[in-house]
């Protein structure tokens, strides 16, 4: 949908209307669409706040570690010295498979 608004100069702006729940709320209440409408819509909005909330809580939430490092800097860096040394060392290597440790430890 497509309208306009006019600003204190009394210029007009074209305004389009998404498909989405945050720009179809300002028909909450509108005749058009009636008091069915304005409740689902209402509906709609609060189920999204809801789904909203519960992602951010998910990636927010100290409790499930996603904003916390999973491992230390000191175990990285025993980690890139493994990859770096051992694990592209000849006497690791599979002629059978043709690949290295490394290969095929992120196989696994």
């Amino acid at each position: 949908a497509r309208g306009t608004s006019a600003d204190a100069d009394g210029v007009e702006a074209a305004i389009e209307i998404e498909a989405s729940t945050w720009d179809v709320c300002v028909f909450i209440g509108a005749p058009c669409i009636g008091r069915a409408g304005s409740v689902f819509l209402s509906l709609l909005f609060l189920i999204n706040i809801a789904a909203q909330s519960i992602f951010l809580y998910g990636i927010m939430s100290p409790e499930l570690g996603m904003t916390s490092p999973k491992y230390s800097t000191h175990a990285v860096e025993k980690m890139r010295e493994w990859r770096e040394t051992l694990g592209h060392d000849y006497k690791y290597y599979s002629h059978v498979t043709g690949k290295t440790i490394v290969a095929r430890v992120c196989e696994i």
